[in-house]
């Protein structure tokens, strides 16, 4: 039983790593942006509109996260259920 919730952690911090990747290479990616063109207002006026655009992006692969994770969890619920339903057959 033990082994299943380590496993199912495990699982969860394997969905939520490339996210946070994303996130530090973005916010590299934007700050080597704005040193280059930082006089530039047409390029700046296109990259918030990009900026914006990746805001929304990410707030969508945070409920997919989040969806993934509520599944993950019922599916750990259901499984220890299953364990003690199969413990109180093996008992009787």
């Amino acid at each position: 039983m033990r082994n299943k919730r380590i496993a199912a952690a495990l699982c969860a911090a394997c969905l939520l790593l490339p996210f946070s990747a994303a996130e530090v290479t973005h916010n590299a990616g934007a700050r080597l942006f704005a040193a280059d063109n930082a006089g530039a207002p047409a390029q700046n006026m296109q990259a918030a509109e990009n900026g914006a655009s990746r805001e929304a992006l990410r707030r969508v692969m945070w409920v997919v996260a989040i969806v993934w994770a509520g599944i993950a969890l019922y599916l750990v619920k259901i499984d220890c259920e299953v364990a003690r339903a199969e413990r109180r057959l093996r008992e009787e």
